[in-house]
């Protein structure tokens, strides 16, 4: 980091921003809690694993309960 910025109002401003956070009618999907199960199933594997599935990725890990996202966004 620069110790003398051009504009350190900037990067104030940028400190304090708070963090990124989902909408409800997408929280209400319960796709957070969906990731963090996965998250903590892939912190659970071996490093063989992980680069297996990084040579050959399996696509559709996540089960969507499809009546929960059509009740978040047309409700």
């Amino acid at each position: 980091m620069c110790s003398r910025p051009e504009n350190p109002k900037l990067l104030v401003y940028l400190k304090k921003k708070p963090p990124f956070e989902l909408p409800d009618f997408i929280k209400k999907t319960g796709i957070m809690e969906m990731r963090q199960a996965l998250q903590e199933k892939e912190e659970q594997q071996t490093m063989k694993t992980k680069m297996r599935q990084r040579v050959r990725p399996k696509m559709g890990k996540i089960d969507i309960d499809y009546q929960k996202l059509h009740d978040a966004f047309f409700r």
